[in-house]
Formats: structure tokens, sequence, C-alpha cells
């Protein structure tokens, strides 16, 4: 996957993270992106979020290669074990959270999502289309003109429906508005065209229901369809 994702990155393009950067603090994307800085220290959000993606990713992968189920216990291993690496061959300091300070409350935090993603994905009457998919497309100016820029990314799971229509999941983190602040995975389907390339493989609005609650898509963007 790093290696055609690698493929794209050597073209003139942008990401997620970039326009995200560049949208929250255009003075940081200078720094990271134009400047390239280094970093003065990194927040656990970047280790974290690797590490639950690492877990997940071989729960999607045992599914599609060989139809089993890992067990919890094993992506509860995964996950601390990839952390702790992430940690320790940290250059920067890391700035941990209120709700997660230290190493072992940051494993408890990230074992309590695992299990909540456990307990809740279903993927019944669906077949996994791939895993990690990398993809790229190119952008648009709002005249219509075609640009030299792609827009490039990764999805995390392509799944197929029983009608034959493509569905990406976005594996997200949300943290509840009861007060209590306990953070979980939220695992959003969006609808997408199957046939066109460079076509809109997102469509907003779409919603599914994870542990009771309504969890919109945030994800808006234009890629390719696999081939």
């Amino acid at each position: 996957m790093k290696e055609a994702l690698q493929q794209y990155q050597n073209r003139l393009h942008i990401s997620h993270s970039q326009i995200f950067c560049y949208l929250a603090c255009s003075l940081k994307y200078q720094f990271q992106y134009v400047l390239q800085l280094p970093k003065e220290r990194i927040s656990l959000a970047l280790p974290f979020g690797k590490a639950i993606h690492t877990s997940i990713e071989r729960y999607y992968r045992s599914l599609m290669d060989d139809g089993a189920i890992v067990s919890l216990e094993l992506l509860e291993t995964i996950f601390e074990e990839s952390l702790t690496l992430e940690l320790d061959s940290a250059q920067e300091p890391i700035i941990f959270k209120a709700e997660a300070p230290d190493t072992d409350s940051a494993i408890d935090m990230g074992k309590g999502l695992l299990k909540t993603f456990y307990e809740n994905i279903d993927l019944a009457g669906m077949e996994i289309v791939a895993v990690e998919l990398p993809l790229s497309a190119t952008l648009y100016s709002p005249s219509g003109e075609r640009t030299d820029i792609n827009l490039v990314g990764v999805i995390d799971l392509l799944l197929r429906d029983a009608d034959g229509n493509l569905l990406v999941v976005d594996n997200m983190r949300k943290s509840l508005g009861n007060g209590a602040n306990c953070p979980k995975l939220c695992v959003t389907p969006c609808p997408s065209h199957s046939s066109v390339s460079c076509s809109p493989l997102f469509e907003s609005n779409a919603t599914r229901r994870v542990s009771g609650e309504l969890v919109p898509s945030v994800v808006a963007m234009t890629a390719i369809s696999p081939a």
C-alpha cells in the first residue's frame, strides 16, 4: 500500500491532511508543508491513530483473505505493541491529552475503542473489495478546467453490497457528548458510484447507527474507482 501511495505522492498533489491543516492554520501549513520545518513536538493523536488503524486493518484483512474473525485480544495486543513502538521511536516529545495523560491510560483508551468496534462491527452480506486502498484523482478548477494537481488519499475499507454498490468505510474516533469524554470508534459507510473513473466516490449525508447513535458521514472527496 505504501508503495502504491508513494507513486501518487511523487506527482503534484494535495491530501485531506494538507487541506485540513491549511483551513485550521495557514501558518502551520507554511511551516509544515512549504518550509518543511522539523516538528518541535507531536500530539498523542498521531501515534494513537496509527496504532488503532493498524489493529483494525488486521481485522479487515483477516476477514478478506481467510474469512476469519480475529479475536479482540489479538487486536488489543497489536494496538498495544504498535502504540508502544510508535511512542518509543518518536524523535520529538509526545504531547499527551487530559483523557490520556500517559502511555498506560492511552493503551486503556485504545482498548476501549477496539472493544466498541469489535462489538458493533457488522459486515454481514458485504464483500470486502479492498483494505487500505490508495486513491488518486485529478482536481478541476471552479470553471471546470483540469489542473495538474491530484487529490490523493487512502480508503480504509471498500465494500460491495448484494446489489453491487460500492461502500466506502471511514474509521473515525468521536467523543461522546455526555460529559464523560469517552471516545468511541465510528464506522461510517458511504454510498459510491462504482463504474466511472474520477467520479464522486463519496456522497454526503450518509449515516449508520453505531452503538445506538446515528453518525453522519464527514467524508467528501473525489476519487478514481478501483480497477
